[in-house]
């Protein structure tokens, strides 16, 4: 795997670690950004563990190359990918532009996304 590639899992595996944290616990600020996205508390802890699990398994296969753990790794940078753009999961970058969020919540959302989905493809493609 490339080194760009590492990198980028890496910087994925703090935000969705720390992320996922948050929403488990769901402390305050989560609590808000839940409501303001019309999930229940339920769901947004759900979003926190997948968040969380598929984190650690990107980041546990940074150095596996083409072996079989590789699979694993591209299902979770397909599903982070996923949490964050898709209507998988949160959705939360469609959510977002759905309830005309302004940029301040669509553009981290977005970065995340096209990180998580260079990384996939430099996975893919590596």
């Amino acid at each position: 795997m490339s080194q760009l590639a590492s990198l980028i899992a890496v910087a994925l595996f703090v935000v969705f670690v720390t992320l996922g944290a948050q929403r488990l616990l769901f402390n305050d600020v989560m609590s808000r950004s839940a409501e303001r996205l019309s999930f229940s508390k339920q769901a947004y802890r759900i979003i926190g563990i997948i968040e969380v699990v598929a984190a650690i398994a990107m980041v546990a296969t940074v150095h596996e190359g083409k072996g079989g753990l590789r699979v694993v790794a591209i299902i979770a940078a397909t599903a982070l990918a996923g949490m964050g753009g898709g209507e998988l999961g949160g959705g939360e970058l469609v959510t977002n532009l759905r309830k005309k969020q302004g940029r301040n919540y669509v553009a981290p959302v977005a970065v995340l996304v096209v990180a998580a989905v260079a990384e996939l493809v430099l996975r893919l493609f590596n």
